[in-house]
């Protein structure tokens, strides 16, 4: 008979624990300040168009979007909108402006609980987020998130 071999019971290998590594907690940290970031600079630049004054083409872009308004309320009988009168497009441009956010503005400020013109502006600082919004998470791609944060911060602190 052959001799068996004797069974050694040997414990399972304990799970090696990483320690955290600074780079690790540095790009959380960078994570965090993003949202943070981001959160913040919505918070302010909305609190900061109620005492944004009315700049001189707001007239004629409020104007635009009533005329737009007009047409589309009166099913296509104004038709301003597709001639627009001359002291309204003083230069012969405005037109090309396209109106779609001076529609949106209009009709917002119909329900909107605030003055008409800080209506405008908070839409105007919402699509003014997005576009911090999406410059940033461009830069993440490009260089982290970091980057990310700087971009926030750069288009915040210096908008043109």
């Amino acid at each position: 008979m052959p001799a068996q071999k004797k069974l050694t019971h040997t414990a399972a290998p304990k799970p090696s624990v990483t320690p955290i590594s600074p780079v690790d907690t540095s790009a959380k940290l960078w994570v965090r300040a993003f949202t943070i970031s981001l959160c913040v600079v919505f918070v302010l630049m909305t609190i900061m168009s109620f005492s944004f004054g009315i700049t001189g083409d707001e007239f004629d872009q409020d104007t635009l979007g009533q005329i737009i308004f007009s047409y589309y309320t009166s099913f296509g009988a104004d038709t301003r909108a597709l001639q627009l009168p001359p002291e309204l497009d003083r230069d012969g441009v405005l037109h090309n402006y396209g109106g779609l956010f001076d529609l949106i503005a209009v009709t917002v400020a119909k329900i909107s609980p605030f003055e008409h013109f800080t209506t405008r502006h908070i839409l105007n600082a919402w699509a003014g987020f997005v576009a911090i919004l999406f410059a940033a998470r461009i830069a993440v791609q490009i260089g982290g998130k970091r980057m990310g944060v700087l971009t926030i911060w750069l288009m915040f602190l210096a908008p043109f």
